[in-house]
């Protein structure tokens, strides 16, 4: 079965191969990847050169100090010069031993050998080479690790905010979805209203219906008013075109004397109009209802050409 790295995987290893801190094996290992065609990995990577490139502004530059280049030629000179030593080891003095064989002594000759050797450690210089190169490279390792980790809390700063906006773009679908389901409840509560205020007042004892037709403004327009007699009631549902900004359609009674103001209709965003008005009792010679167009507030007598008329029969 083959392998397949994970996301945060690839990542943190294109975050790496930006640093240059991979092995050889590791960085064709990468580059054998990219030639595969992965497309994400591509795009993580110029992101991460990106913000490599940029760690280079971040620190001041600075002139080094003029000491440094003949303490670097000092070090240079040194390490050239090492020589390839070996472990000194003591030797027992022989002097004694042969002034006696020289005179024939046969006494017992003890050899002497020194009772306090010097341990010398090879290559002392190089040793300290190392571990100087060893230390400067410590600093390398920390900068390549808050390198990695800030181009990760970078990666993972995006992905949050790119995951806080589609959150945010879910939300507000929501919230325009949830609107227009209040308005289509809005919309439907206000027919069932109407309807059951048609039907009550078509209910009624000798209940009539005023038909009104569009006029040469708006032939298209059409107008009913179904009279609750015994509650002396105008329901009024119209279809007009969409009143104007500034303008309100207003309802009229018409008597042969003169045309009194019945109320404002109101209309919707598609001219619909409905309304329930009180027809007083001092007017008793009705002829006709007519709905002209006003300015805002209404008009004391009609200024308009009239939307809509119809006669009441006797």
């Amino acid at each position: 079965m083959k392998y397949e790295k994970t996301t945060e995987e690839k990542q943190e290893q294109a975050a790496l191969y930006a640093l240059g801190v991979l092995s050889q094996h590791e960085a064709l290992a990468f580059e054998h990847q990219l030639s595969d065609g992965d497309s994400q990995v591509g795009e993580d990577l110029e992101s991460f050169e990106k913000v490599v490139a940029a760690l280079g502004y971040i620190a001041e530059s600075a002139e080094p100090p003029p000491y440094l280049m003949d303490v670097l030629a000092v070090r240079i000179q040194k390490e050239e010069q090492i020589p390839a030593l070996s472990p000194s080891l003591p030797f027992p003095e022989r002097s004694n031993v042969n002034a006696q064989s020289a005179h024939g002594s046969e006494a017992n000759i003890q050899p002497q050998f020194s009772r306090t050797p010097q341990t010398v450690s090879p290559f002392p210089e190089a040793k300290q080479a190392r571990k100087s190169s060893a230390l400067s490279f410590i600093p390398w390792v920390l900068a390549a690790s808050f390198a990695v980790a800030a181009l990760l809390g970078i990666w993972s700063w995006r992905n949050a905010k790119l995951e806080s906006d589609a959150l945010k773009n879910q939300v507000a679908m929501v919230q325009s979805q949830s609107e227009q389901l209040r308005n289509q409840i809005n919309q439907e509560n206000d027919k069932v209203f109407e309807l059951a205020r048609i039907n009550q007042a078509l209910r009624s004892p000798n209940s009539r219906v005023i038909d009104l037709a569009g006029q040469e403004v708006a032939p298209s327009s059409t107008a009913n008013i179904y009279w609750d007699t015994s509650g002396n009631q105008w329901v009024v549902a119209a279809n007009l075109p969409p009143a104007p900004e500034g303008k309100v359609y207003q309802l009229w009674f018409v008597t042969p004397e003169a045309k009194i103001s019945a109320g404002l209709i109101k209309t919707d965003n598609k001219g619909h109009g409905f309304s329930v008005i009180d027809v007083p009792k001092e007017i008793t010679n009705l002829a006709a209802a007519a709905i002209t167009l006003e300015p805002a507030g209404g008009s004391a007598q009609p200024t308009m050409p009239i939307y809509t008329v119809g006669k009441i029969a006797s």
